[in-house]
């Protein structure tokens, strides 16, 4: 049971087909590490993203998240949201944006603490300043014109 387990209820396993020991996304994906200290706010909101985004989410293409779109590129989500709207969308995705395909769970007070959610905007905006260069679509060669 999640309750019992110290695992938040968005993070318990319900179909898992292996387990791997692999290397934190931060080593994996430099490029999702913000360039602040270590103690930082924006550092603690990387961390809240590895446990609670990354496994739906990429920051510059990093990480191992497919099914939530990349949250630095094209646009970081604090570039488009008015920050209380953003805090909603974390809350309660639904309070904001509906639809029947929608899968993002709501994130309430007792899953992640207003400090932490203050920490995990601390570090969107952190990584808005660091984005990568966003990959350039494969150009194929034109025919020529017959």
């Amino acid at each position: 049971m999640p309750e019992k387990s110290g695992v938040s209820p968005e993070q318990w396993p319900f179909q898992i087909e292996s387990i791997a020991d692999v290397e934190p996304l931060e080593k994996r994906y430099p490029q999702i590490v913000p360039q602040a200290q270590a103690d930082s706010a924006a550092w603690r909101g990387m961390h809240l993203f590895t446990v609670n985004c990354a496994s739906c989410h990429r920051i510059n293409g990093g990480g191992d998240g497919a099914v939530g779109p990349d949250l630095n590129l094209p646009f970081n989500p604090t570039e488009y949201f008015q920050e209380d709207f953003l805090r909603r969308l974390i809350r309660d995705s639904s309070s904001v944006r509906n639809w029947p395909q929608r899968v993002m769970p709501a994130f309430s007070e007792t899953v992640l603490s207003d400090t932490q959610l203050d920490d995990l905007l601390a570090y969107l905006h952190q990584m808005a300043k660091q984005k990568a260069a966003a990959p350039q679509p494969q150009s194929s060669p034109q025919s020529p014109q017959q």
